[in-house]
């Protein structure tokens, strides 16, 4: 296993708007302290240099994440974070890395693979996602693959996105080809999905450059163009025509533009203790809340009050209330029904359309 030289690309450029208003544009859930005291991008780096060195590690993310995911990661080269001058999704972005991979081809005796990472996820049993990554990385590489990583689900879930497997591949544990992806389901969906054996999808992939260079020209020629034209260019252009051509490749998903459309993909299953911490009921959950549990952070005092979280820098005292989050910044206060979650995205939208853009 250990022949397949693995380059961990760490992906840290998200903006999301789950875990407002403890995640702002400048401090976003990739850089929060939500388990242990480290925050999750920093979880990451740690969980994968048992595979790589610093200087063999790299940090995918924009212009204006550097300074403090720098701060964090400071053992990582400066060289090694790939810095999107403008945002436009996870294809031109993983376009990106491989036009920098390949323009430090010659830093490498043979063609490594690169597993590309969410920097805001969180594993329970490092050592064991490790083995797992191992083992894709091996398949990626032996079988010419785009390896995902399937977890077996536990529950019906509707946040999670489906991974449909197809045959098994022998030689390998837990290895199958993949047949489809499927979006976030409803519950009664979820639910065929459990009975028909798929897994949910981490958002986790292992692949060569070769081979994804070979998936670009296929399935998004125009901008492989664009990428090939920046790996010939020499040092001294580089970076004046990356600014001049990254904003002007189409604004996409990799899952959309590569994922989803490749026949070249297989899956390893790794139960490893996973979760993206997708909201504040995950992050309850996580923490060890089931339902009559009040967490807290601060001093607390309640009577008739269970299943509510609690982030604040005060004393916080709640009377017959019950799964609640509720949240304290320097000038925000949220009070949200956890199971009410996708609405917190939607209120962020309001916050913005009226101009607020202090609280963003």
């Amino acid at each position: 296993m250990d022949r397949v030289k693995i380059l961990p690309v760490i992906m840290a450029g998200g903006r999301g708007t789950r875990f407002w208003p403890l995640s702002r544009k400048n401090r976003p859930k990739q850089l929060l302290n939500l388990i242990d005291d480290k925050p999750l991008v920093r979880l990451t780096y740690e969980r994968v240099l048992a595979l790589a060195s610093p200087e063999q590690i790299f940090i995918s993310t924009s212009k204006e994440l550097f300074s403090p995911l720098k701060k964090i990661l400071s053992e990582i080269p400066k060289k090694n974070f790939i810095l999107e001058p403008q945002p436009r999704d996870t294809a031109p972005g993983i376009g990106l890395v491989l036009v920098e991979i390949t323009r430090r081809a010659n830093e490498f005796s043979t063609e490594p693979v690169l597993a590309f990472l969410p920097s805001d996820h969180f594993i329970k049993k490092p050592a064991e996602f490790r083995r797992v990554l191992k083992r894709a990385g091996r398949l990626a590489k032996e079988k010419n693959l785009i390896v995902t990583i399937g977890i077996p689900p536990t529950f019906p879930s509707t946040g999670y996105g489906y991974i449909q497997p197809e045959q098994v591949i022998t030689g390998y544990k837990s290895a199958y080809r993949v047949k489809r992806f499927r979006e976030k389901p409803g519950l009664s969906l979820a639910r065929r999905y459990l009975k028909m054996g798929f897994f949910w999808n981490a958002g986790i992939f292992i692949v060569t450059p070769g081979l994804l260079w070979e998936l670009y020209e296929k399935y998004q020629p125009e901008m492989a163009g664009v990428l090939k034209k920046l790996t010939q260019l020499p040092s001294s252009r580089y970076k004046s025509s990356l600014k001049k051509e990254f904003p002007r490749l189409q604004k996409i998903s990799f899952d959309y533009a590569i994922m989803e459309r490749a026949k070249q993909v297989g899956m390893v299953a790794g139960e490893f203790g996973w979760s993206d911490i997708g909201g504040y009921y995950a992050w309850y959950q996580l923490l060890g809340g089931e339902g009559e549990k009040n967490l807290s952070n601060t001093e607390l005092v309640f009577r008739a009050s269970r299943g509510n979280l609690v982030r604040a820098r005060k004393l916080v005292a709640l009377v017959g209330v019950e799964g609640l989050a509720v949240i304290e910044t320097n000038n925000i206060l949220l009070v949200m029904d956890l199971k009410q979650e996708a609405e917190l995205k939607k209120l962020v939208e309001e916050i913005k359309a009226r101009g607020w853009k202090k609280y963003l």
